[in-house]
């Protein structure tokens, strides 16, 4: 099986950037969770970038983030460390 779902959300807001994954319905696997697996891969493209441009921050979890409806909070990278 093979599809480029982009699972991944990014919300940017005054203390950084939050990572979420907005699931698809039914695209499980029995042994991996491809969709943290495609997170993943934008997580780390983010960070290569942020790097590239000097954008300070680091992976944070933080507690109690809101996210939409249906979405699924993940990481934060926050940028007013």
């Amino acid at each position: 099986m093979t599809s480029n779902k982009q699972p991944w959300r990014i919300i940017k807001d005054k203390s950084g950037y939050q990572f979420s994954l907005c699931r698809t319905k039914g695209y499980e696997m029995a042994n991996f969770d491809i969709q943290k697996n495609d997170l993943g891969i934008a997580m780390c493209h983010f960070e290569l970038t942020a790097n590239e441009l000097g954008l300070n921050g680091r992976w944070e979890e933080k507690q109690r983030v809101n996210s939409p409806n249906g979405w699924e909070y993940i990481i934060m990278w926050p940028t007013n460390i």
